[in-house]
């Protein structure tokens, strides 16, 4: 019949069309969408354990006041031995004044911290993505610590920030934004990761000095 003819003849549209069609959405729609990306490579010339474990120490720290609290949400040690652990970063966003003339001032913003640490391997991973702004701009952070291939007694640091803007205007000066903070915040972490490696370092020689000296 003709109805079933014209049912036949939308099915077969509809299924050269709407692939199409979303296509082609899917296509405008990048247009909207800024990516950028930061890396930093660093080497300590520290060992993987204290290196680690300085990354334990790193907050709070006054070198860091962007990073306001950090709060354990789950931790636990699977079958393999490796350590996972998911945290939640509360975080002061430094913001031009005609933002905080949108927001009505200051904004403290999350994000969230996922690592891994394989002590067989040695090696540890971080992943964090940020939960504040997400519809609007999307930073995705992976750092990765492990043994310097050039000195085992070093630790090879690698930082990778994925920055991503999905609303013109607005999203895009923030992802500029972003970009500047990963470059000083980075520095900065690197520096306070330092200074703890360095006090660690103190504190064993203190302690070996002690055990070794005569009574």
């Amino acid at each position: 019949s003709n109805a079933e003819y014209m049912g036949v003849t939308l099915v077969i549209c509809a299924c050269f069309l709407v692939p199409r069609f979303l296509h082609t959405l899917l296509s405008f729609c990048s247009i909207f969408i800024m990516v950028k990306f930061f890396q930093t490579d660093h080497i300590y010339r520290h060992s993987w354990d204290t290196v680690t474990s300085a990354f334990w120490m790193k907050y709070p720290n006054v070198s860091l006041p962007h990073v306001l609290r950090v709060d354990t949400l789950s931790r636990d040690v699977d079958d393999n031995g490796v350590l996972h652990t998911k945290r939640l970063m509360t975080l002061k966003y430094k913001i031009p004044e005609w933002v905080q003339k949108i927001t009505g001032g200051q904004m403290v913003g999350y994000a969230i911290e996922e690592s891994t640490v394989d002590p067989k391997t040695k090696t540890l991973v971080l992943k964090s993505v940020n939960y504040t702004f997400s519809n609007v701009m999307k930073v995705e952070e992976t750092c990765t610590y492990r043994p310097s291939p050039e000195n085992a007694e070093w630790t090879a640091y690698t930082q990778e920030a994925k920055i991503s803007a999905f609303t013109p205007g607005i999203g895009w000066k923030l992802e500029g934004l972003s970009v500047a903070d990963c470059a000083k915040n980075a520095s900065k972490g690197l520096d306070a990761i330092e200074r703890i490696c360095e006090n660690l370092g103190q504190r064993y020689s203190d302690l070996f000095n002690l055990k070794t000296s005569p009574i």
